[in-house]
């Protein structure tokens, strides 16, 4: 998924986080990180297809909402969303 996100975006810089750590611990680090915001792709989310989009940055909390979508809705998500702000 990422590796397809990377290039059908190639501005995009996306990190990768396989789990080291409690969820809470994961998303503390993409935080500190300084990233925008966090891709979730947990049990749940596999299972349906599905990706949660949190966002991390307090500027962007009040234009965003953290949003379950289809895995399929990605790339758009982020052409229309993400790409803009880079």
């Amino acid at each position: 998924l990422s590796e397809s996100l990377r290039d059908s975006n190639p501005e995009l810089r996306l990190m990768c986080n396989a789990g080291s750590g409690s969820f809470k611990s994961q998303l503390k680090r993409a935080d500190k990180s300084g990233a925008s915001f966090a891709f979730i792709l947990g049990e749940s989310e596999l299972n349906n297809q599905e990706i949660t989009v949190k966002p991390l940055l307090k500027s962007l909390q009040g234009d965003f909402k953290q949003q379950t979508l289809p895995q399929q809705a990605l790339s758009e998500f982020i052409a229309e969303h993400i790409v803009n702000m880079v």
